[in-house]
């Protein structure tokens, strides 16, 4: 592996969007946990009144290590001269795609 002048900033900057994205997950998480009516099934379902919080707190974790597993491949192969704005777009959008494309999935057992 070469290393390039670039790739020391490469990765700070890759750290700092992850932590900012791990703290949107975690206020997500704490919403549900917070919020008195967000998290449970509604009244005329099936599981009417059940609580469902902490399935969807880890259906969103593994939507991030999804997502933040792709994005740090991504970052890793995307080469120095790329142009600094698709540094802050593809790896990232690139994730989100994989994150989708896992939802079936994490559906079929959970």
């Amino acid at each position: 592996m070469v290393v390039d002048a670039a790739a020391p900033s490469r990765w700070r900057r890759h750290g700092r969007i992850m932590r900012v994205l791990s703290m949107i997950a975690g206020g997500l998480c704490v919403l549900l946990v917070v919020h008195p009516s967000l998290g449970y099934a509604p009244r005329g379902s099936v599981i009417a009144g059940a609580d469902l919080r902490w399935e969807i707190m880890e259906i969103v974790w593994w939507l991030f290590l999804a997502m933040g597993a792709t994005a740090t491949v991504e970052v890793a192969l995307l080469p120095s001269a790329t142009p600094r704005p698709l540094w802050y777009v593809v790896p990232y959008m690139l994730g989100a795609v994989v994150a989708y494309k896992v939802l079936p999935i994490i559906d079929r057992y959970y």
